[in-house]
């Protein structure tokens, strides 16, 4: 099992952008909580998909109870319908 930071790591390491978790109520979780399962994807999101269906798809899968929000370079959070390859541009830029 993994922590939140850790978990954050491996998203950002894999899908080429950061992430921050949050509760439901907007607050924030500690990034040393622990006893989470780890990131289970093994490829990267296509770059067609958007942030929402990726938040959707991906990350509610994983970590239901839990809200994310997908970060671009900046530590900006990204709008639902903005292209995962533009994300990932702006690590890149």
């Amino acid at each position: 099992m993994a922590s939140i930071k850790t978990i954050e790591r491996q998203i950002g390491n894999l899908e080429g952008f950061d992430v921050r978790f949050y509760h439901p109520d907007g607050t924030d979780v500690r990034s040393d909580k622990g006893n989470m399962p780890s990131y289970s994807f093994a490829r990267a999101a296509k770059g067609a998909m958007n942030v929402s269906a990726w938040r959707d798809q991906r990350f509610k899968q994983s970590y239901a109870g839990f809200e994310c929000e997908v970060l671009d370079a900046d530590g900006n959070a990204c709008h639902g319908a903005m292209l995962l390859s533009s994300v990932r541009e702006t690590y890149t830029e």
